[in-house]
């Protein structure tokens, strides 16, 4: 079975905006302009969620981290304590420190 790829995916590589199609000279871009960034990141906001739960690996932490920002500036696991934690990690910090 092929897996489904969104239409918006399919300019990815080719040289093109993945929004409208235009020619793009910038490499490592994926949109044309500014107008057309900011309609990618609220079609990655409404496909994937405003926020993402990341876990950090080493610590098994859980952080909330904006898609935008995933999107815009990529992410590290040094990033990760910049962000909130997420509420499940939050209440066992709690029910942690209650237990002291």
């Amino acid at each position: 079975m092929i897996p489904y790829i969104d239409p918006i995916f399919e300019n990815v590589g080719k040289g093109l905006c993945i929004i409208c199609n235009t020619p793009i000279n910038t490499k490592g871009h994926m949109t044309c302009s500014q107008d057309c960034h900011e309609k990618f990141i609220i079609f990655g906001e409404k496909k994937f969620g405003v926020t993402k739960k990341v876990i950090d690996i080493e610590t098994g932490i859980s952080y909330r981290v904006p898609t935008r920002d995933i999107i815009e500036k990529g992410l590290t696991y040094q990033d990760l304590s910049k962000y909130p934690l997420c509420n499940d990690e939050q209440q066992k910090q709690n029910d942690w420190k209650d237990m002291l």
